[in-house]
């Protein structure tokens, strides 16, 4: 008798535990029903490769956005700087003639000054400090301030750390990068901080670089393996120097326009979407850089690594182009960095 009552008394709780279960699960599905999700048709642009959709987040983010929305929320992808360059597809999305993008945060430093935090040379020292830092107090500090500016911001992806690659030598000295003609976003501190090293830096939009690299018109440029690979620079290019000099982060962009049309459903989906996206992402990047690597190589470039000594060589003279930025983004902020990386450090 003791047994049977033991018996029915767990059948019982079981019993329970599934009715509980369905009950929370229909009461989920309600709440989903009862979204207001509504239809959309959406543009998102970027400036490199359609194969790099797998790589700055578009690709994971659009099949969660028509997850998520049953299909409602239909996303439109221009790729391969189509519809412009960073600086004109920043300026559409102000203007509300394109609804998304996805970038470096290189190119919000015209819009929002103290993105260029993000821009210091040697700030970083591996994923995981990139990470916290944009994701942290000091990341929402800038998107805060994007917002005023008609412009929607959050992290998607991330491209990791810029290199040098060029056509005349490797770089195994920090004096190795003396001369060298090389592409840098069009963005002062990267003309800077090339200057410093002893490059001649050309500022020029990303749609233009193979060309040039291709006509010899630059020997080359600051770039990720990523994209390196992506662009197949190895066809113009011999040697990739693994300088880690800057860390390459990839933001979510949506018009301000286009954010005020989406209600609290949707951006909520968008935003939860983005998420996602983002820590998908994160948990691929070694995998994608060690592949992208492997292909460079494989198709024939030199890929060394720069040792220790000549690297901190080449931090030593990037330091006043790092004390004259922390003066343009904000001494507050700059330590408020440091703090949380000190922290992380430990």
């Amino acid at each position: 008798m003791v047994i049977r009552t033991q018996k029915t008394s767990s059948t019982r709780s079981i019993l329970r535990g599934i009715t509980a279960a369905l009950s929370c699960g229909l009461l989920l599905a309600a709440s989903h029903a009862q979204a207001q999700i509504r239809e959309h048709k959406v543009k998102l642009a970027f400036v490199t490769a359609p194969d790099t959709g797998a790589l700055n987040g578009v690709d994971k983010f659009v099949e969660l956005v028509k997850q998520k929305s049953g299909g409602k929320i239909e996303i439109k992808v221009f790729p391969n700087g189509t519809l412009g360059g960073d600086v004109q597809l920043i300026s559409s999305l102000q203007g509300g003639t394109i609804d998304m993008s996805v970038m470096g945060t290189n190119a919000l430093v015209g819009v929002v000054k103290e993105f260029g935090l993000l821009d210091f040379p040697f700030l970083l020292d591996n994923d995981k400090e990139a990470s916290s830092l944009i994701d942290g107090p000091v990341g929402k500090q800038m998107f805060d301030k994007l917002a005023a500016k008609g412009v929607v911001g959050m992290p998607i992806s991330a491209f990791g750390f810029r290199h040098l690659h060029n056509s005349k030598r490797p770089i195994n000295k920090a004096d190795d990068v003396q001369g060298l003609k090389l592409r840098v976003i069009q963005s002062p501190v990267y003309v800077d901080l090339m200057g410093a090293l002893g490059a001649n830096p050309v500022a020029m939009s990303f749609t233009e670089v193979y060309n040039a690299m291709e006509q010899k018109a630059i020997d080359g440029m600051t770039n990720t393996a990523l994209i390196a690979s992506s662009m197949k620079a190895y066809e113009v290019q011999k040697y990739m120097s693994l300088t880690a000099h800057m860390y390459n982060y990839i933001v979510l962009l949506v018009s301000g326009k286009s954010w005020d049309r989406f209600n609290a459903d949707e951006r909520a989906l968008i935003t939860q979407a983005a998420t996602e996206a983002k820590e998908f992402q994160r948990k691929k990047i070694p995998e994608y850089t060690s592949q992208a690597l492997a292909v460079l190589a494989k198709n024939g470039m030199v890929v060394n690594d720069v040792p220790p000594a000549e690297r901190a060589k080449l931090r030593e003279k990037a330091k006043p182009v790092v004390d004259k930025y922390a003066g343009v983004v904000g001494e507050a902020l700059v330590k408020e960095a440091h703090t949380e990386l000190a922290k992380l450090r430990k």
